[in-house]
Order: C-alpha cells, then structure tokens, then sequence
C-alpha cells in the first residue's frame, strides 16, 4: 500500500499557523467525490486558497 502526500508550503502568517486537518479516506468509506466534497467544505482547505503556496511537494510512500 502506498500513501500519496500533496504539501503546500505557505509563509507562516496568523491565519494559516493555527490550521491543522487530517482524514483519512479508504475504499470502504464510501464514495470518493463525497469524500472530496467533505475535504473541499473544511475551513482548513478553503483559508490557504486565499494565499500563494511558497513551494509544492508531492511524493508517496509506502506505508
């Protein structure tokens, strides 16, 4: 099993330093766009869009 990792790096403001999110999503859970939909309604995800990233990583690893 591998676990895919999307980071966006943000300058640590006073908005975004106090944010944190985590879920979990495995094909049991139900259907994946209303996974997505859930994700996309958090405060966590809708906050960083205001600003722009300062670096992306995107990497996997096995877990």
């Amino acid at each position: 099993m591998k676990q895919l990792h999307c980071e966006f790096i943000f300058e640590p403001t006073n908005p975004l330093i106090k944010l944190e999110a985590s879920e979990w999503y495995f094909h049991t859970d139900g259907e994946l766009e209303d996974f997505f939909s859930e994700i996309e309604n958090f405060e966590e995800f809708k906050l960083p869009l205001k600003f722009t990233p300062l670096q992306l990583n995107i990497y996997r690893e096995v877990v």
